[in-house]
């Protein structure tokens, strides 16, 4: 196993939490140094003993907690009030506001509540823009081999 597989395997021992830094940083300077380290004896870590048979076929397992997701939601509105097309001025509008007209002075107090209830209609687009924080932990748990016991690193 060359120097390179073997800082390899002990930084992956560093992440899971099967090292500390202090335990990585002495088994680093005795692979560069040329010494044999913990790691070539054995695959299991070591540096643990099971509280309950002794054993120091410790299994590492970390797991991904999420906790406390936040999300946060802006909505932007930009809306204006529909008005009448081009055809509809070109074939209707040119002689609708006469009578539109004629109307407001023969029929004033009708049209105007008419006009008070009509439900205007808007024209418009909206976007929103939402962000997602999750809160992430990780947790080690070590399980021995030979009789299952469980128990956290802390």
């Amino acid at each position: 196993m060359s120097k390179y597989d073997e800082l390899e395997k002990l930084q992956n021992l560093l992440k899971s939490g099967a090292l500390t830094q202090e335990e990585f940083e002495a088994e680093k300077q005795k692979i560069i140094s040329g010494e044999q380290t913990s790691v070539e004896q054995s695959p299991d870590s070591p540096h643990f003993y099971c509280p309950k048979c002794g054993s120091s076929q410790i299994e590492t397992k970390v797991f991904q907690e999420n906790s406390g997701g936040t999300t946060v939601t802006q909505t932007k509105s930009i809306y204006k009030q529909k008005g009448h097309g081009c055809l509809w001025w070109l074939f209707i509008g040119w002689w609708w506001w006469m009578v539109d007209l004629m109307l407001w002075i023969f029929l004033f107090i009708p049209r105007l509540i008419c006009q008070l209830c009509k439900k205007k209609k808007y024209k418009g687009k909206s976007t929103s823009v939402s962000q997602t924080t999750n809160d992430i932990k990780y947790k080690t748990v070590l399980v021995c081999k030979n009789c299952g016991n469980t128990w956290s690193k802390d």
